[in-house]
């Protein structure tokens, strides 16, 4: 899942507005397997395991829980460990890293900057999200521009539509 967005991520030609979708239906993804996926996930690594003769420990075997001074000589078993440790917390952090390589903010400037596209008679030019662009680049338009812009915008893009 994660590689699939990698790779298109990479493509030269990959439309932003594209782009920001592959990044959310990922994290969506993500989500969904951290909430509902670990039966599957599970039957995949069996399968996986069973194929390459992997010899592991049986889920309904125990360990010690690890760190908790409080809680010593308590166990739990390596399916508890995997199902409710490991697994969600693995997932979380590829979500963090999505997160930290596509902010909030950077997404919403691609967004902003798609709208510019014009293609199909400028059918993505979105008056609020271009408004938005320009109070981002606040040095580049005064109050004054921004209050014309929202004027001229709402005429422009009613002409060429």
């Amino acid at each position: 899942m994660t590689n699939e967005l990698s790779n298109a991520l990479q493509q030269k030609d990959q439309n932003i507005v594209n782009a920001i979708r592959l990044i959310v239906t990922v994290k969506d993804c993500l989500q969904h397997l951290r909430d509902n996926g670990w039966d599957a996930f599970l039957k995949e690594v069996e399968v996986f395991r069973s194929e390459k003769s992997i010899l592991v420990s049986r889920m309904e075997d125990t360990i010690p829980i690890r760190g908790c001074s409080g809680r010593e000589g308590q166990c739990v078993t390596f399916y508890y460990r995997y199902h409710a440790e490991i697994f969600p917390a693995v997932i979380d952090l590829l979500v963090v890293e999505i997160d930290n390589r596509f902010s909030e903010a950077s997404t919403k400037l691609l967004k902003c900057i798609s709208c510019l596209d014009p293609r199909n008679s400028c059918a993505k030019f979105d008056h609020d999200m271009l408004i938005h662009l320009a109070e981002i680049y606040s040095n580049d338009f005064s109050s004054c521009d921004i209050v014309l812009l929202k004027d001229q915008l709402e005429t422009y893009i009613f002409y060429i539509r």
